[in-house]
């Protein structure tokens, strides 16, 4: 909201707040304690700046193969239960009452 001045829809003015965040961020950060990192770089740059030396592993990358398209489903998953679970209830009373209404149409 604070990116936006609560337009979070309008993609200019979240665009636009993330360059002025940024900005912001730069002019007050002593240059010396700030490190502008894309992790694309690996462990050289962090560590360099860190002042330690670089692990004996693979940088971690997250990004690998089809983890990101798996994330979306597991969201979208949890998305569709915590809705399904607030309708079910409603969903339940209206076959109880057709069922009802069958049987007693049946006598």
């Amino acid at each position: 909201m604070l990116l936006t001045n609560g337009d979070w829809k309008n993609r200019s003015a979240l665009r636009q707040g993330h360059l002025d965040r940024n900005a912001h961020v730069r002019s007050v950060v002593p240059k010396e304690r700030f490190l502008e990192f894309q992790a694309e770089e690996g462990w050289g740059p962090l560590c360099r700046f860190l002042g330690v030396s670089e692990p004996d592993m693979l940088y971690p990358n997250i990004n690998a193969g089809d983890w990101t398209a798996k994330l979306t489903q597991m969201v979208c998953q949890q998305i569709l239960i915590r809705k399904a679970k607030k309708v079910m209830p409603v969903v339940g009373a209206v076959l109880v009452g057709v069922a009802g209404l069958l049987a007693w149409r049946m006598k």
